[in-house]
């Protein structure tokens, strides 16, 4: 071990060295898409700039396979809900003519989905809307609302299956 002490920059540096093949090969293998492993190979070293009073070189492998494991959840996550959102549009779009029939049923899900959300509680409903409306990560959704990740997921759980029930007994 060195006797020097190193600002978190340096730390930083020497790991992006000794560790951006590692982290590159990491997202390679985890990602849909491929080709956007080098940008999130570049994000888990901002984040550790980020994060440079908890950085300490003996610990620094795992901070950066942890940070890079998230981003990878957090980048498929959206990756597949987007996937998900457009064959939906390409599903409606093919299946529905624009008929006036279908417009109406169409209308009248939504009105049934807005009153289920109207009753859901209070922090589940904002859970609910971010996660379906927006485009929020269970990490950002926490942050914003300041709660754990964990409760995140388990409102959005619950606000699903709560919605999801409320549809099927008015349809």
């Amino acid at each position: 071990m060195e006797n020097t002490t190193q600002t978190p920059e340096q730390i930083v540096a020497s790991a992006y060295e000794t560790y951006r093949a590692a982290v590159y090969g990491f997202f390679k293998k985890r990602l849909v898409i491929d080709f956007e492993a080098e940008d999130l190979t570049q994000d888990v070293f901002i984040k550790l700039l980020n994060c440079s009073q908890m950085l300490r070189p003996d610990t620094i492998q795992h901070f950066i396979f942890a940070v890079a494991r998230n981003l990878s959840i957090d980048y498929n996550r959206r990756f597949f809900k987007k996937l998900e959102v457009a064959q939906n549009v390409i599903n409606e779009s093919s299946l529905s003519a624009n008929t006036t029939e279908d417009e109406v049923a169409y209308n009248e899900l939504r009105c049934i989905e807005q009153k289920a959300i109207k009753k859901l509680p209070e922090q589940r409903c904002k859970v609910y809307m971010m996660s379906m409306y927006g485009e929020y990560s269970y990490k950002e959704m926490a942050e914003k609302l300041n709660i754990s990740p964990r409760t995140v997921e388990k409102h959005l759980l619950t606000g699903r299956a709560d919605v999801r029930r409320y549809v099927d007994a008015a349809i």
